[in-house]
């Protein structure tokens, strides 16, 4: 419950896009706390898929026109 409470706390105080990258971390941590407490198995698709994530925000960080995400 905490999680939640923060995070919307936080939300509320950034602009969309800032949250919007970071919501993009949720199912990263999610697969990384999961293999540290949970002892659950991190497989190739895992790593395939962070590392989707990690380029989608690269790219979302490093674009030359950064109006162009927003809708113009």
């Amino acid at each position: 419950m905490l999680a939640y409470w923060f995070w919307f706390q936080g939300v509320s105080r950034v602009s969309g896009a800032t949250a919007g990258v970071f919501s993009a971390f949720m199912p990263v941590s999610a697969v990384s706390l999961s293999c540290i407490f949970l002892d659950e198995t991190f497989g190739p698709a895992h790593g395939i898929g962070i590392g989707l994530v990690l380029i989608a925000i690269f790219i979302m960080a490093f674009a030359p026109d950064k109006n162009r995400f927003a809708g113009g």
